[in-house]
């Protein structure tokens, strides 16, 4: 499905999505990065942000990965089990179906893993950067300030009253 079907407001005439033809070719990530600095209404607002975030999240996971393969299968080292795999046995290989496979070819697939990089919003990503701040942690001690910021302190009253201490309130109305 095009983004331009997806989000009618950010695209009101059904163009400009990253699949569209372009003149220049564009990767779609750095597309979607470009929608993002756009000064547009209709690319700031909420909706459109969290779907192009998601969009782009999922576009840098499937770009990173890494493979982690185990030394030893059953005993054997990896290097003999792999010698005795021939093209064809590798080419059957279907994430479905793996009752067809040999013996070495099952063995194989279960001795290799592989990692993408964690989404923003998912626990995978709430777990690294939690081992990254513990890692901080210890490397360089506790934390002297701490900072929290909230999506609305501009409209407190109190942080606006924080921010300009030159303004003098006479009095305040409590409602």
């Amino acid at each position: 499905m095009n983004i331009e079907n997806i989000l009618p407001i950010a695209f009101p005439f059904g163009i400009g999505g990253p699949k569209m033809k372009q003149k220049v070719k564009v990767s779609h990530e750095l597309c979607i990065q470009h929608y993002m600095r756009l000064s547009l209404p209709q690319f700031r607002e909420g909706p459109t942000i969290l779907v192009m975030n998601h969009i782009h999240n999922r576009q840098m996971s499937y770009k990173t990965g890494v493979m982690l393969c185990r030394s030893t299968i059953d005993g054997a080292p990896l290097g003999e089990k792999l010698s005795t795999l021939s093209m064809s046995n590798l080419e059957k290989i279907n994430d479905n179906k793996t009752d067809h496979l040999n013996a070495n070819t099952k063995s194989l697939m279960s001795a290799i893993s592989t990692l993408c990089r964690a989404m923003g919003h998912t626990e995978e990503a709430a777990k690294y950067a939690r081992r990254c701040c513990f890692a901080l942690l210890d490397c360089y001690g506790l934390n002297s300030l701490f900072l929290s910021t909230t999506p609305d302190d501009e409209c407190s009253f109190r942080v606006r009253l924080y921010c300009k201490p030159e303004n003098w309130v006479s009095h305040f109305f409590w409602r």
